[in-house]
């Protein structure tokens, strides 16, 4: 499971990055590490609300934390991140870099589709093999056991 704290507190020092080079004057091709930085921790916090989608009952109800708190973490994320990249989209403009940042934007939206969309459907299918083992292993405890009462009843 990815912890969304620990995912957005990466992207927030790619962004603290950014803006401290930016601010220096430095172009957003100098700062490719740091660029990447901030928009993997907010990748990590989409993939965590895939898998609270997609997640089955089983690890849903092992995982231990409520859904309200989950959604707490994304919501508040996902502002977090809309609000920097607001502040990342006006630095660039303004530095005469837009044409960087529009493209950016849309090469990042056709490749975060594609890959979203391929870890939706792996997830699915291992929580679908998840409540197909759990389901198997409980049938199989509950044939063992009633063998095992009647085996009792019968001596």
């Amino acid at each position: 499971m990815i912890e969304i704290t620990a995912a957005v507190a990466l992207a927030n020092a790619g962004f603290q990055a950014l803006k401290k080079g930016l601010e220096a004057g430095q172009e957003l091709k100098d700062m490719h590490s740091s660029l990447s930085q901030f928009f993997e921790g907010y990748d990590q916090v989409a993939e965590a609300k895939i898998e609270c989608e997609t997640a089955s009952p089983a690890v849903k109800f092992f995982k231990g934390k409520s859904i309200d708190a989950q959604a707490a973490e994304i919501v508040l994320a996902r502002h977090n991140k809309l609000s920097q990249e607001k502040q990342l989209r006006e630095w660039l403009i303004y530095s005469g870099q837009s044409e960087i940042w529009h493209d950016l934007v849309r090469t990042r939206r056709e490749l975060t589709q594609k890959r979203m969309e391929a870890k939706r459907a792996l997830a699915k299918r291992n929580n679908d093999l998840l409540d197909l083992t759990i389901i198997i292993i409980a049938s199989v405890a509950i044939v063992a056991f009633l063998v095992f009462s009647a085996t009792l009843v019968s001596d």
